[in-house]
């Protein structure tokens, strides 16, 4: 069983905004939704960490809150996380099977790049094939302290996502929490799919 079907998990799930925009890159379905990523149905969810393993900023702190002080525990116990590296860990009272974590800056608000952010992905996804998940949301990376621009961002994640070779990987969600991230996920998703033709 992949969820814990929590009736105020599927509520949330319900009460989100719907996808913003969705496309496939092979056999994996991309979307991109404007939300709160800890009400996501997925099997992990991506963190932008403090390569401390510490949990007490930015999306970090808000998906910490709701999942409970396990997630850190664990986080700092597996720190340091190297830059561009992904460490998994549970995700505690959240109804995701895994936290993933990413280190995209070398200090807690330290200076990120898109390279980093494309080198992070390309290692969370990596973890979630060696975990065996089959579906993952990814947020805004790099994009706070790092000081990576939303569109800089959501093109270097999807670069990871289109060079990736998924085996157990079949659901993508890219999430973010405001509407230039979302913009920005949603322009790099229509310029690949205009690129199809």
């Amino acid at each position: 069983k992949r969820f814990r079907n929590r009736p105020d998990v599927v509520l949330a799930e319900i009460a989100m905004d719907e996808n913003k925009f969705t496309t496939d890159v092979g056999d994996v379905g991309i979307k991109a939704r404007l939300g709160d990523i800890t009400t996501l149905f997925v099997d992990a969810i991506v963190n932008p960490a403090d390569p401390r393993g510490v949990m007490t900023a930015g999306l970090a702190a808000a998906i910490k809150k709701p999942g409970g002080d396990e997630i850190e525990m664990e986080a700092v116990a597996k720190a340091p996380i190297a830059v561009g590296a992904a460490i998994g860990t549970n995700a505690g009272t959240l109804q995701n099977l895994r936290v993933i974590h990413v280190a995209v800056a070398a200090d807690p608000e330290g200076a990120s790049s898109p390279d980093v952010v494309k080198r992070a992905t390309s290692a969370a996804l990596a973890l979630a094939e060696e975990l065996d998940l089959a579906s993952i949301a990814i947020p805004g990376l790099g994009t706070g302290a790092g000081g990576v621009s939303p569109d800089d961002s959501a093109a270097a994640i999807f670069e990871a996502i289109k060079a990736h070779e998924p085996k157990n990987l079949a659901d993508i969600t890219l999430i973010a929490r405001d509407e230039p991230m979302a913009d920005s996920f949603v322009r790099v998703l229509e310029k690949f799919e205009e690129e199809q033709g």
